[in-house]
This record gives structure tokens, sequence and C-alpha cells, in this order.
């Protein structure tokens, strides 16, 4: 075999070795591509907590049982359930953004009491940017006593949610920590965060109240489970100063 002879057979070797390479990089490139968009499909699954995450792993969304749904969420760190009236003990969905803070969310929960009484709660709720809830939806029950409807708040603009648990950080006691936050707020000259209006029923009386920035009821149009419709303004200690029908004699 001659020189050229070899430097033929040498070129059809390379050209083989680069076409074989190709075809090998593109069929990898295509199962990779198929992996990547193919569907899973279950007919049951069992599962404690799921997390739904963005491309980038960032955390956007967690469904959990009673057990694992997490406590409030700022800028990508956890808290403590107890810091979230209801999160105890419920099973629920919690919304995440971008920057890692609790956006809403629906909890749920019921027990017995050792009397057979039941207590249960439900609300499905929108937070204000790095704030509490602003807008929810709200069932709640204590033996015979009974409330569900459509809840508003206004919430401070200057403070923010984290501000607020840190100034009561370590402390478990709700109603202290309620007293913290409303030095805190009027420190800064913000608003309360009260709930504002409500519309729903209540122990079977159904009714629209509107609060003022303090949360005091000023305005309640209701319908009672008699039938009976009565509007009343009140003042600012819960004093009825004018109704209609006015009340009888």
């Amino acid at each position: 075999m001659t020189l050229v002879d070899l430097q033929r057979e040498l070129r059809v070797l390379k050209i083989c070795a680069f076409v074989s390479t190709t075809v090998a990089i593109v069929a990898l490139s295509a199962s990779l591509g198929g992996a990547q968009t193919k569907k899973t499909r279950f007919t049951e699954i069992d599962a404690e907590r799921i997390n739904v995450v963005d491309p980038d792993g960032r955390l956007a969304l967690v469904l959990a049982n009673t057990q694992r749904l997490p406590g409030p969420m700022i800028a990508g760190k956890e808290l403590a359930k107890e810091l979230s009236a209801g999160r105890t003990g419920s099973a629920g969905l919690i919304f995440v953004d971008r920057e890692g803070n609790e956006i809403g969310g629906l909890v749920y929960g019921a027990a017995v009491k050792p009397d057979g009484t039941v207590t249960a709660d439900s609300s499905l709720t929108f937070d204000q940017h790095h704030q509490d809830q602003v807008v929810g939806i709200q069932y709640e029950q204590d033996g015979s006593k009974r409330s569900y409807g459509l809840s508003v708040w206004d919430r401070p603009s200057k403070v923010s949610i984290a501000e607020m648990l840190e100034a009561s950080k370590g402390e478990r006691d709700r109603d202290a920590r309620h007293r913290q936050f409303a030095a805190l707020l009027q420190a800064r000259g913000d608003v309360s965060g009260a709930r504002r209006v409500f519309l729903g029923s209540q122990d079977r009386t159904a009714a629209l109240r509107i609060m003022d920035p303090s949360g005091r009821e000023r305005i309640r149009l209701s319908v009672d489970d008699g039938g009976a419709a009565r509007l009343e303004f009140l003042d600012e200690h819960g004093t009825v100063v004018a109704a209609m029908p006015e009340a009888r004699r």
C-alpha cells in the first residue's frame, strides 16, 4: 500500500469519526430534551409536603399537612408557627414571592374539645407586600358561635411585618405581642392594621360592618335570624347614636 493510499484511508477514518461523534451528540441532546419535557402522570400520590419551586430552585408554593405546614416566611427564612394565628395544627397552601416572603395562602383545621364542642377555622388570605393580610375569606366556629365572611384590613405602610416580628422576638403571648406592635406603630406614626370591613354572617345575623382606623365599629347594617333589618351608627365608644328603624320605647 502506498503512502497516498494510507493518507486517503486516514482521511476516510477522520470523516467517519466526525460523523459518528456528531450523530451521538444529536441523539444525546434529543434524549435529554425529551426527558426535560416529558410529563409523568400519577393516579394517586401520598405526600406530607410538596414544595413547588421555580427553575432556579426558589420556593414558590408549599402544600403541606398539619405537621409540616411552614411558619411565616420572611426573606427566605421560616419563623415559628406560633407567630401566625391559625397556623399551628392546620393543613394548607402557602404562596411565596420572589423575595422569599409569604404573600398569602389557604389554611384550615378543626378540633373537638374534651366537652365535645367543635372548634374550626379556615381562611383564604392575600397579603400586602412586606405586610400581613389585607383581604381574607374566613370561617370560624367555637361551639354554637359561628362567623364567616369577607374581611378587609388596612396595614402599615411605614413598618414592615419583619420589623414588627423583630420587635416582639421571643414573646409567645399573643396579647403581649399586639401591645408591642401597637407601641412600634405609634412611635413610627403608622396605622394600626385594624380590620376595616366585614361582610358576612355572625351567629346567624347577616351584616355589613364598617370600622374606623382603630378597628372600632361605626356603621352596622344587619338582618337578624328573625328577618328584622336595621341600620345603626355608633360613636367611638360603641354606643348607637342613630338607627333606622328607631328602637321602640
